[in-house]
């Protein structure tokens, strides 16, 4: 079962980074000046390439709570990056919106925008969680619990020679 739920996980990564190239070359991320002139499907577009970004990022995240351990493909200051570049696109957009006539075209596409920064919201958050958990885990530790005191590794040592199979051959040499 675990090995199914593995493939699963890797075809989804596969399939993600399959879009995001067709995504990015097709266009990808548009500047600010662009942005503001872009119609409504070059937006869209732009949008669905943030959506692979954030598929991709969560499957990340998903296979991280699935082994228990692992260190997530993102930091979170890099998707305070990414949601720092949606804030400004999400204000560009509102103020074209408000200058323009024709505003209620751009309605859906900043819907779509304020949908991606609330996703990527929720994968900080979920990133903050797994951080908090690997703090957690490893975070108190006692070495002598671990590895035993410095009188228990000393009385090992010694206990070790009166088992010690080649000793009398050590002895022969």
């Amino acid at each position: 079962m675990n090995e199914y739920i593995r493939s699963l996980l890797v075809f989804a990564l596969l399939s993600v980074w399959i879009n995001v190239s067709f995504a990015v070359s097709g266009g990808g991320f548009l500047s600010s000046e662009d942005a503001q002139t872009a119609d409504t499907d070059a937006l869209l577009a732009e949008v669905a390439v943030f959506r692979s970004i954030r598929d991709g990022i969560t499957l990340s995240l998903a296979q991280c709570d699935f082994s228990g351990s692992c260190e997530p493909a993102v930091t979170s200051d890099e998707v305070q990056q990414i949601i720092s570049a949606l804030d400004q696109r999400i204000n560009g957009l509102s103020q074209r919106q408000q200058a323009s006539d024709d505003g209620a075209g751009l309605e859906d596409v900043l819907i779509a925008y304020v949908d991606e920064l609330d996703g990527f919201s929720g994968v900080l958050e979920k990133l903050g969680s797994i951080s908090a958990e690997e703090a957690v885990i490893g975070g108190d530790i006692d070495e002598s619990e671990l590895f035993g005191s410095e009188e228990e590794k000393t009385d090992t040592t010694e206990n070790v020679d009166q088992f010690d199979i080649f000793a009398d051959e050590d002895e022969e040499l």
